[in-house]
C-alpha cells in the first residue's frame, strides 16, 4: 500500500511546489526603468544626444571657456524603441555624474530638479564626462565618456 501511497504524495508535493513559485496576478510588480539613450537639453534646446551607445547629434563633446559655468542641463531618456521617457520618479535611482579630472571642471546637480546639472569649467584642459543613473549599488543606465574640452 505504502507503495502506492508514496509516488502519489510526491506528485502532490510536486504540483504544491510548482504552483507557488507562479507570480501572483494581484501582486504589484514595479517596473524596471530601462534606457537606451539619452538627449541632454540647455534652455529648452537639444544639445547632445546619445542612443544605444553612439552620439548622435552635431555636436559630440561639451566645449567650454574657462570659469564659465554650462548649465542648467535637463534631461530625458530614449528606450528601446527610439521614444522618449521621462527620467525615473522612484527615489532609489538617481543623476550620477563622472568627470575624470576634476581640477578642469565640476559639476552641480539642480537644487529644483534632481534629474538636472550644470558644468563649470576650472581650468584649461581636456578631461571626459560619464552621465549615468545610479540605482542602489549599480549604475541602470550610463553614457559613454563624453570630451570636455575648457579653452581660454
Amino acid at each position: 500500500m505504502y507503495q502506492k501511497i508514496i509516488p502519489l504524495l510526491i506528485f502532490v508535493v510536486a504540483i504544491f511546489l510548482s504552483s507557488c513559485s507562479e507570480d501572483d496576478p494581484v501582486e504589484h510588480h514595479e517596473e524596471h526603468f530601462e534606457a537606451d539613450g539619452i538627449i541632454l537639453y540647455l534652455d529648452n534646446e537639444e544639445y547632445l544626444r546619445i542612443y544605444q551607445g553612439q552620439i548622435e547629434s552635431e555636436r559630440t563633446s561639451f566645449e567650454m571657456t574657462n570659469s564659465e559655468t554650462l548649465g542648467i542641463f535637463t534631461l530625458k531618456f530614449i528606450d528601446d524603441h527610439g521614444d522618449l521617457i521621462d527620467p525615473p520618479d522612484d527615489l532609489d535611482k538617481n543623476l550620477s555624474i563622472q568627470i575624470d579630472d576634476e581640477g578642469i571642471a565640476s559639476y552641480t546637480i539642480d537644487s529644483n530638479n534632481r534629474w538636472g546639472f550644470s558644468i563649470t569649467a576650472i581650468s584649461i584642459g581636456v578631461t571626459q564626462i560619464e552621465i549615468r543613473v545610479q540605482h542602489e549599488d549599480h549604475f541602470g543606465f550610463r553614457t559613454p565618456k563624453i570630451d570636455l574640452n575648457v579653452s581660454e
